[in-house]
């Protein structure tokens, strides 16, 4: 079971980045809060790949503003039968990222995910086939390929 906090201290609480000696930690605190087991590689990669932005709440360690400003994206990971939560993430303009079969593995079985994004500090999505080819065309529009011939008589008439 996790320690208690005592409500007069919740003031000295910031927050900072996961590190790899939070790893244990980790996985105790997910054992008593989620009903989820989670693979090693799982925390690993929370707690270590520079890919991903963990926050922790701690009484040290605040994280620059500069580092926050240099994050896309907030990434976050939910049961696909947990409406409550995904109403609640949904409202708050996260956005459904990916599907993740089999993500979850409750009491030993296997359960299916979501990924939920939200973009911040100018973040957008990758960009999509689709979204090439509407630039391409926009790009085109804008050339105005049919006035070409009308530039070059002008030209040549200009030049005469």
């Amino acid at each position: 079971m996790t320690e208690v906090v005592p409500s007069c201290a919740l003031s000295e609480v910031s927050l900072r980045l996961l590190c790899h000696d939070d790893t244990d930690t980790l996985k105790h605190l997910c054992g008593d809060w989620f009903p989820v087991e989670c693979p090693d590689s799982w925390y690993r990669d929370i707690t270590s790949n520079k890919k991903f932005f963990s926050l922790a709440a701690a009484y040290t360690d605040h994280i620059s503003t500069t580092a926050q400003d240099h994050f896309k994206a907030i990434y976050l990971h939910v049961l696909t039968t947990n409406n409550t939560a995904i109403n609640f993430y949904e409202n708050r303009d996260f956005k459904q990222h990916h599907y993740l079969p089999y993500y979850y593995s409750i009491h030993g079985v296997l359960k299916d995910g979501f990924t939920f994004i939200f973009y911040i500090n100018g973040g957008h999505p990758s960009w999509t086939i689709l979204d090439y080819i509407q630039h391409l065309g926009s790009a085109l529009a804008n050339l105005n390929p049919c006035s070409i011939p009308h530039r070059i008589y002008h030209q040549a008439h200009s030049l005469l």
